[in-house]
């Protein structure tokens, strides 16, 4: 997956951002629950629910927190324009997924924007984040391990942002049609 970089935003905070569809398997009541480790952060959710029943659940682990005040809400659908605004107002991008078969555009975009990441070793989306050091791996429904990795997230933000810059060069589109062109002629 391509990546085209943006302006390098520097954090304005401690803040975090989950985004994207919001359904069972991308855990987002793990995340809500993390907020109860950690002080002085901000959470927005922002996204579609697939399903009344989840919006429910989501609304109700918001309330039950004991941070609550500092978790925002954006239900709904979010457009390009708003979707960059989450991104510049972030600092970490946290992906709790309990199940995920497939890659991530929301951390290909996160990256776009600089922005490290947190994400649980579910389906294929950690792998770069190792290899690449895009962030910290944790692994699945542990709210206090998600917490402890957004803490050394933003404490060590400068290694990961170096991280980012390495797979910015092999990640954006000229790189990636370039390894395409390379991999079609060859099959032709």
């Amino acid at each position: 997956m391509g990546m085209e970089v943006k302006q390098n935003i520097p954090p304005k905070g401690k803040n975090i951002l989950f985004f994207g569809m919001i359904s069972e398997g991308k855990g987002v009541t793990y995340l809500i629950k993390a907020m109860d480790y950690l002080n002085g952060y901000k959470l927005k959710i922002a996204g579609m629910p697939i399903t009344e029943k989840y919006r429910n659940k989501i609304l109700e682990e918001k309330e039950e927190a004991k941070h609550s005040k500092e978790i925002e809400l954006e239900l709904g659908w979010v457009t390009e324009k708003e979707k960059d605004l989450l991104y510049r107002w972030a600092s970490i991008v946290v992906l709790p997924y309990t199940w995920a078969p497939y890659q991530s555009a929301v951390l290909h975009d996160a990256l776009s924007y600089g922005i490290p990441a947190v994400v649980t070793r579910v389906g294929a989306i950690w792998e770069i984040v190792e290899k690449f050091r895009l962030g910290i791996t944790v692994e699945p429904e542990k709210p206090a391990g998600l917490a402890e990795a957004i803490e050394q997230v933003y404490y060590n933000y400068n290694s990961y942002k170096c991280g980012i810059l390495t797979y910015s060069k092999e990640a954006n589109w000229k790189t990636i049609g370039s390894h395409h062109i390379k991999l079609y002629s060859s099959i032709v």
